[in-house]
């Protein structure tokens, strides 16, 4: 169970602390149309005023943290799911290797926080978001699961030491 983890990007367009909350949940989102580049859709949330963010960008065997779990990202349209919620822009095109890539971050996020729900961004949000994913989001939360409990083991998708680095985000390190 591998992935690159990036670090380096850092957006502006958040909020810092969880303004007294605890994390209580996961939101997936899509981060639009199909065809458009991972890079891009960092320089996008990273750009100054943006008003817009997420915790992290998502496509097969890659994770960019871009706002460190413990600060409330402007991702899911309402305030109060911004302060509870880690927020996931996926890949549109949810390829196999896409959603077991998710599925990694999302196994890694509950070892560190607990079990935490999946919600799909229209719950807080009236959206198309996040498009094919919420379809997939019982497999998601199933295979996170499975991953978590070391139960089956995950594809190879490249990568670095990441728990440290996942840690260090999350003001462990």
């Amino acid at each position: 169970m591998t992935y690159k983890y990036e670090t380096q990007y850092d957006s502006p367009n958040y909020t810092p602390g969880r303004q007294g909350n605890r994390i209580q949940g996961i939101t997936i989102h899509h981060w639009g149309l199909d065809g458009q580049n991972h890079n891009d859709v960092v320089r996008f949330l990273c750009r100054q005023g943006g008003g817009t963010s997420a915790h992290y960008v998502v496509s097969g065997g890659r994770v960019t943290c871009i706002i460190a779990p413990g600060n409330t990202a402007w991702h899911a349209g309402n305030w109060q799911a911004n302060c509870t919620q880690i927020g996931i822009e996926c890949r549109p095109e949810c390829t196999s290797a896409d959603m077991e890539t998710v599925a990694e971050l999302i196994a890694d996020l509950r070892k560190t926080y607990g079990y935490l729900p999946l919600s799909p961004h229209k719950r807080f949000f009236n959206t198309a978001c996040p498009g094919r994913w919420e379809a997939k989001l019982g497999w998601l939360d199933k295979r996170a699961e499975e991953i978590r409990q070391c139960k089956k083991t995950a594809p190879t998708a490249g990568g670095e030491d990441r728990k440290k680095k996942n840690m260090r985000n999350v003001g462990i390190y």
